[in-house]
Parts: C-alpha cells; sequence; structure tokens
C-alpha cells in the first residue's frame, strides 16, 4: 500500500466517476475505485485497486448522495476487495 502527500482539489460529480469502477462513502472519506487486472512475473494475474479517498464535507456528501440515493439499497455503498490497492489522499 502505497500513500502520497495530501492535496487540495474542488471535487465535482463529473471528476468523481470519471475512470471509476466504484465508488462509497466511510466515516470520514469518499472513496473513488479504480480497478484493474495485471499479470505478475509467475503466470498469474492480480486485482489492483487505485484509490483516492476525498475528505467528507458537507458539498461533497450532498453530491454523493444526489449521485446514489435513487439507485443504491446501501446508499454507503461497499468496498470492493482486492489482492493490492495504492492511496491518494485529496482534502
Amino acid at each position: 500500500m502505497f500513500r502520497s502527500k495530501k492535496s487540495s482539489k474542488i471535487l465535482t460529480a463529473s471528476e468523481l466517476l470519471r475512470n471509476s469502477t466504484n465508488i462509497y462513502r466511510t466515516e470520514q472519506y469518499i472513496v473513488k475505485q479504480q480497478i484493474s487486472v495485471s499479470n505478475v512475473i509467475d503466470g498469474n494475474t492480480v486485482m489492483i485497486s487505485d484509490d483516492i479517498f476525498y475528505v467528507r464535507t458537507p458539498i461533497r456528501d450532498r453530491m454523493f448522495e444526489k449521485l446514489f440515493e435513487s439507485t443504491r439499497r446501501n446508499l454507503n455503498g461497499k468496498r470492493i476487495k482486492t489482492a493490492l490497492q495504492t492511496r491518494q489522499y485529496v482534502e
């Protein structure tokens, strides 16, 4: 697991949805997962998740709820488990 420095960024709905496989919400973050499959040296494949953790704010929460309230039974969603992950944190 790799972590990068925090950065500030305005989050729009199109940015959140772009190149995402899964989006879910934790107590402190809205998380965007981009999942890919990679071949490793021994010939096996592994699922990798490149995650971006956006700090939850009232504005981001309203956007998240507007995007998913009519399509999800569990509004917060769930993480898709993978063998490896990278993380980037955005304030």
